[in-house]
Order: structure tokens, then C-alpha cells, then sequence
């Protein structure tokens, strides 16, 4: 979750007090976006 404090600000309490769906959701989309900086990368 390193990249939500660095990249996005947040603290790390406000993952953590997410509920368990929520970070799921949270993961995902950090997942993607690593993944769409890596394909940026490549190009």
C-alpha cells in the first residue's frame, strides 16, 4: 500500500480502516494502474 501513500497521499490508516471489499476494490485498481504504467513503459 506504499504506493496509495506515496502516489495518492493517503494515510496508511485510511486503507486499513477500509472494510475487507473496499481494500479488495483498492487493490484492484492500484493492480491496474501498475500494470498501465508498466504497458506505458514498454512503448
Amino acid at each position: 500500500m506504499y504506493l496509495l501513500f506515496r502516489d495518492k497521499g493517503w494515510a496508511p490508516g485510511q486503507y486499513w480502516g477500509l472494510p475487507a471489499g473496499e481494500k479488495a476494490l483498492i487493490r484492484g485498481f492500484l493492480i491496474r494502474e501498475l500494470r498501465q504504467r508498466a504497458e506505458a513503459r514498454r512503448r
